[in-house]
């Protein structure tokens, strides 16, 4: 589980660690869940006066490079994994983990 944590500039680290230091305490003032973005994220930026904006964007779309992939498709083992990985995300971030 501890694998190359650092692989493609560290998009596969768990949230948590973007979120908590080391002590747990929380070091960033908003939380944005994927699934509120785009308008999450320019909610943020209006709120504080900054004029960036997501706007519209596609759903991520990986038909090509992965067609019918789901997560039925991932192994038990696979699905553990990830649970054990991201334990504290699914924890601490609200998500469930079934």
């Amino acid at each position: 589980q501890q694998g190359r944590r650092y692989i493609d500039d560290c998009h596969n680290l768990p949230q948590i660690e973007y979120i908590y230091d080391e002590s747990g305490t929380q070091i960033c003032d908003d939380i944005l869940r994927l699934e509120d973005l785009p308008q999450a994220f320019d909610k943020l930026m209006q709120d504080h006066g900054n004029a960036a904006r997501m706007g519209a964007t596609q759903a991520l779309d990986t038909s090509g490079v992965c067609p019918g992939l789901s997560v039925g498709d991932l192994s038990v083992e696979a699905k553990q994994i990830m649970r054990e990985v991201y334990a504290d995300d699914f924890k601490r971030l609200n998500y469930s983990s079934t």
